[in-house]
């Protein structure tokens, strides 16, 4: 029938294409923090290298002048690198203003809730590795049935 064809090709579709998870290694399970610092480091490095490759590619178009196009190979390499690179690092720019946009709406929804009637006992400590916050709403306080907590 069509349902088990179906069945079939997505299994299929499962085993031949790796999981986005499997994609990520490492960094399937990085937190927050080092997702960022990680995204940080690699712009240093790639901001690094692009001066380099202007430093060289100016280089070569000085030595082009001087005694002909003999490097018009390496500076078309440069080039595509070069283009690359600044990719990688728009990419980069991209990634982090996204943070920064969400972490603003996660901070203004905090606020938003701690202006409701909800108290939060305990505030979330910066040294903390895992984050625990007990919040106490006079709602739930007097409600008969218990809160089953999931992470969204």
């Amino acid at each position: 029938p069509l349902s088990s064809a179906f069945e079939r090709e997505s299994r299929h579709l499962n085993m031949t294409k790796p999981s986005k998870r499997a994609a990520q290694g490492v960094y399937a399970d990085m937190e927050l923090t080092g997702v960022i610092s990680t995204l940080e480091s690699h712009w240093i490095v790639l901001d690094a290298e692009l001066s380099e490759i202007r430093k060289d590619f100016n280089s070569l178009r000085v030595l082009s002048r001087k005694y002909g196009d003999y490097w018009s190979r390496s500076m078309a390499q440069l080039k595509k690198l070069r283009a690359q690179k600044e990719n990688l690092l728009k990419e980069i720019k991209f990634q982090m203003e996204l943070f920064n946009l969400h972490i603003q709406q996660g901070r203004d929804m905090c606020a938003k809730l701690s202006t409701m009637a909800s108290v939060i006992k305990s505030a979330p400590s910066q040294q903390q590795t895992q984050l625990a916050i007990e919040v106490v709403s006079p709602i739930l306080a007097n409600s008969q049935n218990p809160l089953t907590v999931s992470h969204p």
